[in-house]
């Protein structure tokens, strides 16, 4: 597939003011800390404004910090949707390898339902070993799976390993497939950070240009 490319157009023919896009602009850079490196704003699905602040530029990638973990989301949805996965499916099942690493009689009724809406039970707890996956099963819960809401990067990083373990593929190869190269983002422009493993970090690696990250 052809890379997709949004039509560009003025503000005015989508119903917005030139003025209130400058001013929207003078408002992003007053903000203390904040450092703009590129934008772009669309309606209709049209471009009708963009930049980017020297020395940034167009098409160079960008990491996108927690915006992976909606890929990450995705790869998951899409395996689902394969079949490949359930909702209901327990992790100590898909991992039984991790399984005896663990005393903890919660960690055993963790779903992948509980780990994608952060509700593991496990706590935040970032990890820089090799194998993030073991270290996730292995910490110790704080809650029983499903009871309540924590931010959890290891949460979302562990479904990057649940879709590793019922593709049989690297999460990024498998987006690739099955989603970038189908709507028109080049996956030769998308860059990951990594583990120790060579894993891609499901949580906050993904590095893309502006518009292949809309």
């Amino acid at each position: 597939m052809e890379r997709r490319e949004f039509e560009r157009v003025t503000p005015e023919s989508v119903g917005i003011s030139s003025q209130k896009v400058l001013e929207a602009l003078d408002i992003l850079e007053s903000v203390e800390g904040t450092e703009p490196h590129g934008i772009v704003f669309m309606r209709y699905e049209k471009v009708f404004a963009e930049g980017w602040w020297s020395p940034y530029g167009k098409r160079i990638p960008h990491e996108l910090f927690s915006m992976t973990k909606t890929y990450t989301a995705t790869a998951l949805g899409i395996a689902y949707t394969e079949g490949l996965v359930s909702l209901d499916d327990r992790l100590v099942d898909l991992f039984p390898e991790y399984s005896g690493g663990n005393t903890d009689e919660r960690a055993a009724r963790i779903k992948v339902r509980d780990v994608l809406r952060m509700a593991s039970g496990k706590p935040e707890q970032r990890c820089s070993t090799a194998d993030w996956a073991r270290h996730f099963y292995e910490m110790d819960s704080k809650y029983e799976p499903g009871e309540k809401f924590s931010y959890s990067c290891e949460d979302t990083h562990s479904i990057e390993a649940i879709v590793q373990k019922v593709t049989g593929v690297p999460m990024d190869k498998y987006l690739n497939e099955k989603l970038f190269s189908k709507i028109g983002i080049d996956p030769c422009q998308i860059y990951w950070a990594r583990l120790p493993d060579g894993s891609v970090i499901g949580c906050g690696g993904l590095f893309a240009s502006n518009e292949d990250s809309m």
